[in-house]
């Protein structure tokens, strides 16, 4: 019998839901909805061994970063829950603290001034963070069914521009990027009936749909074949809207039925990170200024649902817990109160921190990195908090990956979705913590 994606991604997890130990590829896989389906997202290997500290020496380099990370009594509560959470799973949980993962290939290296970032040239800044070069992302696997083996770095750059496009004219220009869809286990035709490509898109299927995008045509040449379109799998009843997050979320005229009132709202912005933008891994917004702005222009609260939740992933940088949180703030202008916070904390294959607590920086969440600084899916934990646990209206905001039953907004919010990021599972089912 061929291993399939585990019910659940949650590993350890205690009464209170307070302390919980989750598989980062398993929980995307889960919030996918895919079932008995064999395939797991591509990772990374696990962290074996904590990173070397690169504590300052000189007072005056630890007092500058000391002043960059939230205040002392702050820091310190984050220490004692983050001891205590991990102290907690160790005396609870004594498996391995992820689950058997499908690595990605290795790829050679391009050199540096060849690194491909999609956004560029985009409006909408940051919400790609891939440190891989173009030849890196070109996933080898084997297609049966005539479709692309690779996927270039400017794709959704393009897809975005075109969608733009198609949802302000009537008459796309015709070397547009074309698309169709089909259940995903449908035969697809010998001549699909592709449309031209739209930024919005509604799978209302209770089974995982493929979407197929065709790109530009070219050649005039009778005798020259098509470029096979690429493949992408959109979960049971999700929807995406593939668009720089600098404008408000779309009017209704825009939506495939009447835009919901959300219960859920989550974001993961751009924060501006030196160390990541000396190494070339994220594209970044410029400045906290630029990503308030950013921000701002989505007007999230005129989408929300009136005992509805938004979550925002934010660092550990005072001025970034100020900007969301402080006076004139993102939840003040929004009108928002804070209810929970909770902190993921980065850990190794044995469940040591990858970074010493005592250098970064409550429900804490515990779980072992992958490829792509991907979060975890956080679908199973929020559950619970919902009007009805499989009921509610959920937008992820910045998205890169599709969620069964939610919206995704942002310029690559199906970049994960893509064939070739996924592969062959290497875990049998699992249906507990």
């Amino acid at each position: 019998m061929p291993p399939e994606t585990p019910s659940t991604s949650i590993l350890y997890q205690n009464e209170g839901q307070t302390i919980t130990l989750i598989d980062i590829p398993t929980s995307i896989a889960v919030a996918q909805e895919l079932n008995d389906e064999d395939i797991t997202l591509l990772s990374s290997a696990p962290q074996e061994v904590p990173y070397t500290s690169n504590e300052p020496k000189s007072s005056k380099a630890k007092e500058r970063v000391r002043s960059n990370t939230v205040d002392a009594e702050l820091h310190d509560t984050y220490v004692r829950l983050i001891r205590e959470a991990l102290a907690e799973i160790r005396a609870h949980h004594t498996s391995p603290w992820y689950l058997p993962r499908t690595l990605a290939p290795e790829r050679a290296r391009l050199p540096k001034k060849r690194k491909a970032s999609t956004f560029d040239s985009g409006k909408e800044t940051g919400a790609g963070r891939d440190d891989r070069t173009e030849q890196d992302f070109s996933q080898d696997y084997e297609a049966h069914d005539g479709t692309a083996t690779t996927l270039p770095f400017d794709l959704f750059e393009n897809l975005v521009y075109y969608g733009d496009e198609g949802m302000s004219t009537t008459q796309p220009a015709r070397s547009s990027y074309q698309f169709c869809s089909t259940p995903w286990d449908a035969l697809i035709p010998r001549n699909p009936p592709f449309a031209p490509w739209t930024s919005l898109y509604h799978n209302p299927l209770s089974v995982s749909a493929r979407l197929l995008v065709m790109p530009p045509h070219h050649s005039s040449a009778l005798d020259t074949p098509s470029p096979p379109p690429y493949t992408f799998r959109l979960p049971p009843h999700s929807a995406f809207l593939l668009s720089d997050c600098n404008t408000p979320f779309p009017s209704p005229s825009y939506t495939p039925s009447t835009a919901p009132q959300f219960d859920l709202i989550l974001l993961d912005p751009p924060w501006p990170n030196r160390s990541a933008r000396r190494r070339s891994a994220y594209a970044l917004s410029p400045s906290l200024a630029d990503l308030r702005h950013l921000l701002l222009s989505t007007h999230i609260e005129q989408t929300l649902a009136p005992a509805g939740l938004v979550g925002v992933w934010i660092t550990n940088r005072a001025a970034v817990r100020e900007l969301v949180l402080g006076p004139a703030g993102l939840f003040e202008h929004w009108g928002l109160v804070l209810a929970e916070e909770w902190v993921w904390v980065k850990v190794t294959a044995y469940g040591e921190p990858v970074t010493d607590v005592d250098s970064v920086t409550r429900r804490v969440v515990a779980a072992v990195p992958v490829l792509h600084s991907l979060k975890p899916s956080v679908r199973e934990l929020v559950a619970p908090l919902m009007p009805h646990p499989t009921d509610y209206e959920a937008l992820e905001v910045f998205a890169r990956y599709l969620v069964a039953g939610w919206w995704s907004w942002g310029n690559e919010a199906l970049k994960f979705n893509w064939e070739g990021a996924w592969g062959r599972s290497a875990v049998r089912g699992r249906s507990g913590g």
